[in-house]
C-alpha cells in the first residue's frame, strides 16, 4: 500500500518499483535455497516415518518400519517372529478403509479441512491412540506396530521445548533471585509451570493444597530458623 501510494504521488518511479519487487523475489529465492541446503529434508528418520501418517499408509512400504526396528533395536528388541507379526500388522494397517476410522476419532483428530470441508490433516497421536486400543478376539490388533508408531511420534522434531524451558528458567532465576536451588526451589517452580496450562493469576488452589503448603512452609521456616 505504501509503494502504491508513493508511486501514485510520484515519489518513486515504475523502474524503482520493479527493482524493489525484484529484490524481494531474490531474497525469497536465496532464503529458500538456504533452507533447502541446510534443513534435513532428506533425513532418513523423516523419510521413513511417513507410514505413521494415516493418509499415506498405502503409499509406504514395510522397509520404512524395518528402518526403525533396526535403528531402535535396543528399545524394541524384536525377535524374528515378532518382526514377522509386525509385517502382518503393517499389511493389515495398509488395507484399512477410511470407514474403519470412526467418525468421533476422525473428528477429534482433524486439524485441517480443504475447501470442500473434507479432512486433509490429522493428529496422528489421536489416531494411533485409537489403533493401539483395537482388539481382535481380545488380542491387540496392532500390538507391535502401534508401539513402533508411538515411539516415532515422541521423537522431538525440534529443540523448541528445550528453548521454552530455558526461557522459563531465565524468567525465574534472575540476578535478583540468583540463589534459587536448582534441585529444589527452581526445580519445583519448573515442574509446576511445565505441567500447568492455566495462567498463574487464574489458578485456584484447593483446600488440600493450601493446607499442605502451610505445613511445608512451617517445616521449612523451622528448619532454617536461626
Amino acid at each position: 500500500m505504501l509503494l502504491t501510494k508513493c508511486l501514485a504521488e510520484g515519489d518513486i518511479s515504475v523502474q524503482q518499483l520493479k527493482k524493489f519487487y525484484s529484490a524481494v523475489r531474490q531474497f525469497y529465492i536465496a532464503a529458500a535455497q538456504y533452507m533447502w541446503k541446510n534443513l534435513p529434508l532428506n533425513d532418513d528418520v523423516l523419510r521413513n516415518a511417513q507410514f505413521v501418517n494415516w493418509n499415506k499408509r498405502r503409499s509406504t512400504t514395510f522397509a520404512e518400519a524395518s528402518f526403525f526396528v533396526e535403528r531402535y533395536s535396543n528399545i524394541l528388541n524384536l525377535s524374528v517372529r515378532e518382526i514377522e507379526l509386525l509385517h502382518d500388522e503393517f499389511v493389515d494397517y495398509q488395507l484399512m478403509n477410511e470407514s474403519d476410522l470412526p467418525d468421533d476419532v476422525r473428528q477429534a483428530a482433524t486439524v485441517q479441512l480443504d475447501d470442500d470441508g473434507n479432512a486433509v490433516s490429522f493428529r496422528m497421536d489421536i489416531i494411533w491412540g485409537y489403533l493401539g486400543n483395537l482388539k481382535v478376539n481380545d488380542y491387540p490388533r496392532y500390538k507391535t506396530l502401534s508401539k513402533l508408531a508411538k515411539l516415532i511420534l515422541v521423537l522431538p522434531h525440534s529443540n523448541a521445548e528445550e528453548e521454552r524451558a530455558f526461557s522459563i528458567i531465565r524468567k525465574n532465576k534472575t540476578c535478583f533471585r540468583g540463589n534459587l536451588d536448582i534441585n529444589r526451589t527452581l526445580s519445583a517452580i519448573m515442574t509446576i509451570k511445565k505441567n500447568s496450562s492455566t495462567p498463574c493469576f487464574q489458578y485456584q488452589p484447593s483446600n488440600e493444597v493450601v493446607k499442605s503448603s502451610k505445613k511445608v512452609t512451617w517445616e521449612f521456616n523451622k528448619a532454617h530458623k536461626k
